[in-house]
C-alpha cells in the first residue's frame, strides 16, 4: 500500500514550472468555455437560421399555413387554398414568413433610388434579399460604381426577377460637369513674378519661390531649360509647363578681372575650384582679354563650362 501510495505521489509532484503551466490551461479552459456559454446564450435563437431556410426553400412552413387556412374556411375552393396570402406578421413562423416575402419581394415598397448611394435599409425594403444587400454594399466598399442600371446585375446573387423589379425606378445621378478648362498664359521666365508662376499647371506657391530664387542667384535665365533645374521640380511638371514658357535673355553677368573668389563660388554654376583656378590664372597672367581665355586654364571641364561661360564677360555692359 504504501509503495503505491509513493508511485502517485511521485507521479502527481509537479515542479514549480509544471505547476504554474498546469493552472494556466487550467484558466484558458475555463475562459473558453464561459466565452462559448455566452455567446450561446447571447445568440440564442428559438430555431437555428439554416432550419428555417431549409424548411423556407421546402415550402413546409407554407404548406402547413395553407392547411390551417382552408381548415378554418372549409367553405373555400381548392383554387382559393392554392392562392391564398399569408399574413407577414401572424403567428410563431413570422420570422419564416417575412424571409420568404423578403425573397419573393411580396408586401415590400417600391420607390425611385440610386444604387450608388441607396442605404442597405432602403434596399430591404425594395425587397433585396439580404444577402444580395451585403454583396452590395462590398461592391461599393470595394470602389465599384454603378453607371447604368444594368449593373445591378453585377452584384453576385441578383436574381433577373429582382432586378426586373426594381429596374424601372433606378435613378442614377449623372457626374458633375467638370468646370471650363483654365486657360494658362504664356509667361516669360526672366520677368515672370509669383503669381504667373502659380498659374501654371503643378507650380503652386513653393516651387514658384524655388524658381525665383534659382533665378536671382544665376542672375536670370538664358534658356528655358534652365528652369528644369530649379530644386526639387519633377520632370513631368516641367515637361506640362514647358509649352508656356518663353525666354527672352537677360542675365547679370560677372567681371573676370575683378570679380573675387566668393563672388565667382556663390554663383550655382562655379564651384569653390574652379573660382580659385580663375582668380589665381589671373594674378599670374594678368587680366583677361577674352572670355574665351577660361580654354586655357588647365583642369577646367569644358562642358561645365559652356554652362557658365554666358554669365561672364571681360569688359560688361552692367
Amino acid at each position: 500500500m504504501g509503495f503505491w501510495r509513493g508511485e502517485w505521489q511521485r507521479f502527481l509532484d509537479f515542479r514549480p514550472v509544471e505547476r504554474a503551466f498546469f493552472w494556466i490551461l487550467v484558466v484558458i479552459h475555463l475562459l473558453l468555455w464561459g466565452w462559448q456559454w455566452y455567446q450561446n446564450r447571447l445568440y440564442e435563437m428559438e430555431e437555428p437560421v439554416p432550419v428555417v431556410w431549409y424548411e423556407m426553400v421546402r415550402g413546409e412552413h407554407r404548406a402547413a399555413k395553407k392547411a390551417d387556412w382552408a381548415k378554418a374556411n372549409p367553405s373555400a375552393s381548392d383554387e382559393k387554398v392554392k392562392h391564398s396570402k399569408l399574413s407577414v406578421s401572424s403567428g410563431a413562423d413570422s420570422g419564416i414568413n417575412r424571409a420568404s416575402h423578403l425573397s419573393k419581394g411580396i408586401g415590400h415598397r417600391l420607390f425611385h433610388f440610386d444604387p450608388n448611394t441607396v442605404s442597405v435599409d432602403s434596399l430591404q425594403m425594395l425587397g433585396v434579399p439580404f444577402y444580395v444587400v451585403r454583396n452590395w454594399v462590398r461592391y461599393r466598399e470595394a470602389g465599384g460604381t454603378f453607371y447604368r442600371a444594368k449593373d445591378i446585375l453585377k452584384i453576385y446573387g441578383m436574381d433577373s426577377a429582382t432586378y426586373d423589379r426594381i429596374r424601372p425606378y433606378v435613378r442614377i445621378a449623372l457626374p458633375r460637369k467638370k468646370g471650363a478648362k483654365k486657360e494658362v498664359r504664356v509667361v516669360d521666365i526672366n520677368t515672370a513674378d509669383t503669381a504667373d508662376w502659380m498659374q501654371l499647371p503643378g507650380i503652386g506657391k513653393v516651387f514658384s519661390h524655388r524658381i525665383m530664387r534659382f533665378r536671382e542667384a544665376l542672375g536670370g535665365f538664358y534658356s528655358v531649360d534652365q528652369v528644369a533645374e530649379t530644386y526639387g521640380l519633377p520632370d513631368s511638371t516641367f515637361e506640362k509647363i514647358k509649352p508656356y514658357l518663353r525666354c527672352t535673355p537677360r542675365v547679370r553677368q560677372l567681371n573676370l578681372n575683378t570679380a573675387r573668389e566668393d563672388q565667382l563660388a556663390r554663383h550655382p554654376y562655379i564651384n569653390k575650384r574652379e573660382a580659385r583656378l580663375i582668380v589665381r590664372y589671373r594674378r599670374q597672367n594678368g587680366p583677361f582679354r577674352d572670355v574665351a581665355d577660361l580654354k586655357k586654364l588647365y583642369g577646367l571641364d569644358t562642358v561645365r563650362m559652356k554652362r557658365f561661360l554666358p554669365y561672364l564677360c571681360v569688359q560688361c555692359n552692367q
